[in-house]
């Protein structure tokens, strides 16, 4: 499977013909440049490295964990804490995230998708994004190689950052996202609850490997391989 954050307005498109591209309007494969989430790290490296350290690194840190420069850090701290609040907080809200995404030309209508990709970068569950996690989070999506872009694609999916995926999750995030005319291709007519449900039990009943009733990101990447409208976001 290939990335799927794309297009200039953040189209977030995993068809045919972005599987047969190695490079994104958004930014080039950089699987063998800077940083720590490159070859060198596993597909979850840079999301799960937001988690584990705390709220401030130096520039030149953050510049070894992800795909960034640090003067590109440097230009996003300072678009970060012109984003902040003014009641003195050091994070960002959902909708101050979306208003540092815009200025990023991050742009998505899909209002479901980016409170999805709000929760999927707030890595240690605290209800707000710092500016590690926000580094970490941007760096796959403009910069990242083919699977940490699926990785973040799967932490989207995993709301409680479990590293599974349940049947419940699957449903409840395709159907936030408005997913269900587009999983349905009848012209325009959506699937019902029911039909959507139907859709997750397929994918768990073809894809998941070790019959646990979860999907793992190994699992996952088969499924999207026979179903690439999950991943697509727009």
């Amino acid at each position: 499977p290939k990335p799927f954050f794309c297009g200039p307005s953040f189209s977030t498109s995993f068809t045919p013909r972005t599987l047969a591209n190695k490079h994104f309007k958004m930014g080039a494969d950089q699987s063998t440049n800077a940083g720590g989430v490159s070859s060198k790290s596993s597909d979850f490296s840079s999301l799960n490295w937001a988690a584990s350290g705390p709220l401030s690194f130096t520039y030149g840190s953050i510049a070894q964990h992800t795909n960034f420069s640090r003067e590109e850090i440097e230009e996003l701290h300072k678009a970060f804490e012109k984003a902040l609040p003014h009641d003195g907080a050091t994070t960002l809200n959902v909708e101050k995230f979306k208003e540092i995404l815009v200025k990023q030309n991050v742009k998505s209508e899909n209002q479901g998708f980016l409170n999805a990709l709000f929760h999927a970068m707030d890595q240690n569950n605290d209800g707000a994004v710092n500016f590690v996690e926000l580094c970490a989070g941007l760096s796959v999506m403009l910069k990242g190689t083919t699977k940490e872009k699926l990785a973040l694609s799967f932490a989207i999916y995993d709301k409680d950052h479990s590293g599974k995926l349940t049947k419940g999750k699957m449903f409840e995030v395709l159907t936030s996202l408005n997913m269900a005319a587009k999983i349905a291709d009848k012209g325009g007519k959506s699937y019902s609850d029911e039909e959507m449900m139907g859709f997750v039990s397929k994918i768990f009943s073809e894809c998941d490997q070790t019959k646990d009733d979860t999907l793992g990101f190994k699992e996952f990447l088969t499924a999207v391989d026979k179903y690439p409208m999950l991943v697509e976001f727009k």
